[in-house]
């Protein structure tokens, strides 16, 4: 029941991975370079200096640091992708490699989803997606002679008739289900890959 109910939600996920690959490309050619020159505000020290005005100096100043670091980060990944595919061509096609069965890992069922862009410079870009459940109650994968031996242990124990029988733990829901982003926004799409090496979770032509 766990791995039919896995199949179904990594489908659903798998059927969403070209659009948002075809979108953050799009979004990537579109922001490049765009915080390059940028200017920030300057941020006035208080006329008069308490508790509250410090705090709120302080707090405007590690705004203001987070946006700047925020923004580096959106331009590596942009400067990544551009360094793998180049800059001056067009996506040509881009599609789902068939995919390999879902494995247990542990408690957790994971699948690997390929996605493959092609442009039409002659480069093409392969992304490896992990899907992946959270963990399962232990009990749904013992065997029907271990279940036999739990139950009649259970049956043995004074405290056994008091004991509550637990329900078949559902796997996490599809809103979790897909890892490949912490925040799901499309300018974060290449953020996993950027320190990888070819052969981990992506690879490129």
């Amino acid at each position: 029941m766990a791995e039919q109910r896995f199949a179904s939600e990594s489908e659903k996920l798998q059927k969403d991975l070209p659009k948002k690959l075809e979108d953050a490309i799009k979004y990537a050619l579109q922001e490049d370079g765009a915080t390059i020159g940028k200017i920030y505000p300057t941020i006035e020290k208080p006329a008069v200096w308490t508790a509250t005005s410090k705090q709120l100096y302080n707090d405007a100043l590690s705004r203001q640091r987070q946006e700047m670091d925020w923004e580096k980060v959106i331009q590596d990944n942009f400067d990544w992708l551009f360094t793998v595919v180049g800059k001056d061509n067009d996506l040509k096609s881009i599609q789902l490699v068939p995919t390999q069965p879902a494995l247990w890992n542990g408690q957790i069922l994971k699948q690997r989803v390929t996605v493959a862009a092609t442009f039409d410079n002659g480069k093409s870009l392969e992304l490896d997606f992990v899907i992946k459940s959270k963990k399962v109650n232990r009990d749904v994968l013992d065997s029907l002679e271990t279940i036999a031996v739990k139950s009649n242990a259970a049956r043995k124990s004074i405290i056994g008739g008091t004991k509550k029988i637990r329900d078949l733990a559902d796997l996490t829901a599809a809103s979790s289900l897909n890892i490949y982003s912490p925040s799901k926004k499309v300018n974060l799409f290449f953020s996993p890959f950027r320190g990888n090496k070819i052969g981990d979770y992506w690879r490129y032509r």
